[in-house]
């Protein structure tokens, strides 16, 4: 734990989580972070985008079924890695996204981009347990 005595900028003093930092020369996010023990901050998730992503993964439930992409894994064309560059492309060229009863915005390539990795992910931690599991 830092304290008064390791630092010659006094007036830098703040508590930061209960602990004494100088934000002049001794603030290092890691270090703090290894020191504090604490839940995962789901408060710093910009709501906006989460609820964008609600309302891409509620479309796609609508249309396929609850956890439908948690049934099979898609690949090649139909797999999420593919969707990710086609939204990336498409968000790049400044193109409307593609589904106009979710709305047009640019911005919503970015969201379907986190679905399909969270897709992406699943299937990959799928992966990692199954080869743990051998």
């Amino acid at each position: 734990m830092i304290n008064q005595k390791e630092c010659t900028h006094p007036q830098g003093f703040n508590k930061v989580q209960g602990i004494e930092i100088c934000l002049l020369c001794s603030f290092k996010p890691n270090e703090i972070a290894k020191r504090i023990s604490r839940p995962i901050r789901y408060d710093i998730l910009d709501p906006d985008f989460l609820e964008d992503l609600a309302k891409i993964a509620d479309f796609g439930a609508k249309k396929y079924g609850d956890f439908n992409w948690q049934l099979s894994r898609l690949t090649a064309d139909k797999g999420p890695v593919n969707h990710i560059y086609k939204h990336l492309g498409s968000y790049r060229k400044n193109e409307p996204y593609d589904h106009e009863e979710l709305g047009v915005q640019r911005s919503l390539h970015l969201t379907a981009i986190a679905f399909n990795a969270m897709m992406e992910y699943f299937w990959a931690k799928k992966e990692e347990k199954d080869t743990q599991n051998k």
